[in-house]
């Protein structure tokens, strides 16, 4: 075993989604400060997001190794323990999700998927209604709105702290935790042969990825309930 030979990780559906949530959180916080000149595109990404976070939970699952949630859960005294040890610069690199970063991919889930459920609620009465707001009182309606609201700067302080540990586990750890994001590969020295993936389940990913899109459109289009007009 050679030091730069690399073995599999991260599969390619895990990474697709990675990278397509990155984008879209982004032009989702960008069109909701833009406002209701690009709302139909919000109201859109909201719910591409729905169909995201979807998957994801699916893949959490039923997709290969590392990407099942049970590989990754965090326990107090695992993010406890690995705080000190970067604290104290000698924090080994994980075959997986380290245990902080475990714990925040959590929170981003949690967050991301309170987000794209409170916008099927929301009703600014002007420019958009989400699909479910005329099935809910005026005041369930604007407990909604208010969390859609707050939440928002929740997810960019995540956000951000997550790139500032990417930045830090790349450039002061020497761990090429982004590159892996692309690649799915890492070093052999970090990844035993048998906690490696042989592949990447493409046809399974397919699969629950069409059933992801087919929930989302039952919900969004066929199950809300229709809008009544009183003349």
């Amino acid at each position: 075993m050679t030091e730069t030979q690399q073995r599999l990780v991260w599969d390619l559906p895990l990474r697709v989604f990675h990278w397509l949530l990155v984008l879209s959180v982004a032009c989702s916080w960008a069109t909701g400060q833009i406002g209701s000149s690009v709302r139909q595109y919000h109201m859109w990404l909201g719910n591409w997001m729905l169909g995201l976070l979807t998957f994801r939970l699916l893949w959490g699952v039923f997709g290969t190794r590392h990407s099942r949630f049970w590989s990754f859960v965090p326990t107090p005294a695992s993010v406890v323990n690995y705080a000190r040890d970067v604290l104290a610069g000698r924090a080994s690199e994980s075959i997986g999700h380290n245990p902080i970063g475990s714990l925040m991919i959590f929170l981003m889930l949690g967050l991301l998927i309170t987000q794209v459920v409170s916008g099927l609620f929301v009703d600014d009465d002007v420019f958009y209604a989400g699909p479910f707001a005329h099935a809910v009182s005026a005041k369930t309606v604007k407990f909604f709105e208010g969390l859609h609201h707050d939440v928002v700067d929740w997810i960019v302080v995540l956000a951000l702290l997550h790139v500032a540990a990417a930045l830090y586990h790349t450039y002061k750890m020497k761990e090429p935790i982004v590159r892996a994001m692309f690649t799915g590969k890492k070093y052999a020295t970090v990844v035993p042969a048998n906690e490696a993936i042989t592949h990447s389940a493409i046809r399974r990913a397919i699969f629950i990825a069409v059933a992801a899109a087919a929930f989302v459109y039952w919900l969004v289009v066929i199950a809300p309930p229709p809008l009544l007009f009183n003349f």
